[in-house]
C-alpha cells in the first residue's frame, strides 16, 4: 500500500485542491481493496499494519477537507454565480451549448462519472453521463464552452481515467435541468 501525503500548496486554486483530495480518496479506495485481498488470503498481520494505515490516511484527508471546506464552498458559489451571470434577466440562455459525448478508453471502474459530476458543478454545468455495456461511457453535458472544456480536462487528470477517444456531437439545449446527473 503506497503511503497517502496530501501536499496541497498554499496557492492553489479551490478547484486544484478539491482534484488533489478526490485523487487522495481514490487511493485510499484502491488501499481498502489491498486491505480486502490480504484478509481473504488470511494474512491478518499484514492486513492490520494496511489497516492502521488507511486509517492514519483517511485522518488526514478528513483534517485536509475541513481545512478546505471554506475555500471550496466559495469556489463552487463562484461558479454558480459565473453560470447564473449567463443567463440574462428573462431566463434565456447566452452562450450556452450542450454537448453529447462519448468517451473511450479506460472510463469504467474509475471515478469517472464521480469526477465528472463534481467537476460539472464545480464549473456549472448540468447534464448527465452513464456507463455503456461497450466499456464507453456517454456524457450530455450544457454549459459554456469553456466550462465544458474545463470538465472534460478536470476527468482527464483522473489518476486512473485514459480517455484514448471522444465522439463529440452539439445537441439542442435541454430547458429546465439545473444538476448534472450520474447514472
Amino acid at each position: 500500500m503506497e503511503e497517502f501525503m496530501l501536499n496541497i500548496p498554499e496557492l492553489a486554486e479551490p478547484e486544484e485542491k478539491l482534484l488533489i483530495v478526490l485523487d487522495a480518496l481514490n487511493g485510499i479506495k484502491d488501499a481498502l481493496d489491498d486491505i480486502t485481498f490480504e484478509v481473504e488470503n488470511k494474512e491478518l498481520d499484514h492486513a492490520v499494519d494496511l489497516v492502521e494505515r488507511a486509517a492514519d490516511s483517511i485522518g488526514e484527508v478528513v483534517d485536509e477537507l475541513e481545512n478546505e471546506e471554506y475555500e471550496l464552498d466559495e469556489a463552487v458559489e463562484s461558479s454558480f454565480e459565473e453560470h447564473h451571470r449567463q443567463t440574462c434577466p428573462r431566463g434565456i440562455i447566452m452562450n450556452m451549448i450542450r454537448k453529447h459525448i462519448i468517451f473511450y478508453g479506460y472510463v469504467q471502474g474509475v471515478g469517472f462519472r464521480w469526477r465528472a459530476r463534481n467537476a460539472a458543478n464545480i464549473y456549472g454545468c448540468t447534464g448527465w453521463c452513464r456507463n455503456e455495456w461497450d466499456g464507453s461511457v456517454s456524457m450530455e453535458i450544457q454549459g459554456t464552452e469553456e466550462a465544458i472544456d474545463k470538465v472534460i480536462l478536470t476527468i482527464e487528470k483522473g489518476t486512473y481515467v485514459k480517455i484514448e477517444n471522444m465522439a463529440i456531437k452539439t445537441i439542442p439545449l435541454v430547458d429546465h435541468e439545473y444538476a448534472f446527473k450520474t447514472g
